[in-house]
């Protein structure tokens, strides 16, 4: 029997979802998980963080 690997993440740096549903990604996004969109570009929301090397980017696909 081959032994399963298993990774623990501990931190994510910078996150980019593509999405066919995007309204309803970023109302769940924005409204259940509190975050909050600071920049918009066509069918992009980006929150970056201070540092800008570490956000989410959410893309209609």
């Amino acid at each position: 029997m081959a032994q399963e690997l298993s990774f623990d993440v501990a931190h994510l740096g910078h996150v980019e979802l593509l999405t066919p549903k995007y309204d309803e990604s970023l109302a769940f996004f924005t409204d259940v998980m509190g975050l909050e969109v600071v920049e918009e570009d066509g069918d992009s929301v980006l929150n970056p963080t201070l540092s800008r090397q570490m956000g989410w980017l959410l893309r209609k696909r």
